[in-house]
């Protein structure tokens, strides 16, 4: 409440001259104490900000968001700094990027119609039908003895795809547009069909304080014209965005493919990875490319877990720096949440 506002509930009568001494020295106190009223609600916003900004910058934006729902309980206040910030962020997408996040990482949480393709070895293969689609979704679920900054790089150093990820021919970096978030393009070289690309989003997402999981997450991005303006808008000096088709390849869809790492003791982690791609066959039955996508899971881990036990001294060790904001978020994240 403003000190004018406050003040106009003191009584306004004639007084005396020592009434109106009295009066003064009261009107005074108030003051100081809505001075003080003041400073404590703007120390409190000062608090909440710096939290809200250290979430924005663990990655951490489920907490983030609950976070700046707090911010905003300050609207009325009539200090013009909160006011800024407050405008400052009611453009910072933040209701955007959970909801996009929260559309990949449902596979997750859902329990109900999986069908089982493989249950064996400490390893589950699952698989249900995409809504409103012919093709499926896969998931796989295991528990892995690996450090966390090894499988992180062997997900974030998409360079290297084509060194273990099967039928990649080629995977170029476009833009690492913020620290753990990068734009790309993959080239699928498969068999018997022409070459397949996708322009992929990709990014890691830190949800320690929520289900103490890190995801990473991923999907097409050249035929959302929502997420592609709002790169540009969040990120000023981002280059423009386009995806320039290659008449030699066809463009897919990769619907979603994400992890989740789970910490569970030391480096034992529970894992879990689900994947949906449109590779746009026209002349071929639906039932051979979620026939391929069953197996391709399982393989895609296997070649993941090879490549995780020959970790030092690999190409993938060496990258580590040619990223050093990634590996340094990464770092302080297993530190400060005492991973």
């Amino acid at each position: 409440m403003s000190t004018k506002k406050l003040l106009s509930y003191l009584p306004i009568k004639q007084m005396e001259f020592d009434e109106e001494i009295h009066y003064m020295t009261y009107r005074d106190e108030l003051i100081i104490q809505i001075q003080t009223f003041s400073d404590q609600e703007f120390k409190q916003f000062q608090e909440l900000f710096t939290s809200y900004n250290l979430a924005k910058k663990d990655r951490s934006l489920f907490k983030a968001l609950e976070i700046k729902k707090l911010l905003f309980a300050f609207s009325n206040s009539e200090n013009q700094n909160i006011q800024d910030v407050l405008d400052q962020i009611s453009h910072d997408h933040l209701e955007e990027d959970v909801e996009e996040i929260n559309s990949l990482i449902k596979w997750f949480k859902l329990e109900q119609g999986w069908i089982v393709q493989q249950d064996e070895k400490n390893m589950k293969i699952l698989y249900q039908q995409l809504p409103g689609s012919p093709l499926i979704v896969a998931r796989i679920d295991t528990q892995v003895d690996i450090p966390l900054d090894v499988f992180a790089s062997l997900i974030y150093e998409t360079d290297l795809f084509p060194r273990w990820f099967p039928f990649i021919g080629a995977s170029k970096t476009l833009l690492v547009p913020e620290t753990a978030t990068k734009i790309l393009k993959m080239t699928i070289d498969a068999p018997f069909i022409s070459d397949r690309e996708f322009c992929v989003k990709a990014w890691g997402i830190n949800n320690l304080d929520v289900d103490g999981s890190l995801y990473i997450l991923s999907h097409s991005i050249d035929q959302n014209d929502n997420l592609l303006k709002r790169l540009k808008y969040e990120i000023p000096n981002i280059p423009s965005i386009n995806f320039p088709l290659d008449p030699k390849v066809i463009r897919g869809d990769l619907t979603v493919f994400c992890t989740r790492i789970t910490r569970l003791q030391g480096n034992l982690h529970q894992f879990s990875m689900v994947m949906a791609a449109d590779m746009k066959l026209k002349y071929v039955p639906d039932y051979f490319p979620n026939f391929f996508l069953r197996k391709f899971s399982g393989l895609l881990f296997q070649r993941m877990l090879s490549n995780s036990k020959n970790f030092k001294g690999s190409a993938w060790d060496k990258k580590k720096v040619e990223s050093p904001e990634f590996y340094q978020w990464l770092e302080e994240i297993i530190l400060r949440y005492a991973y």
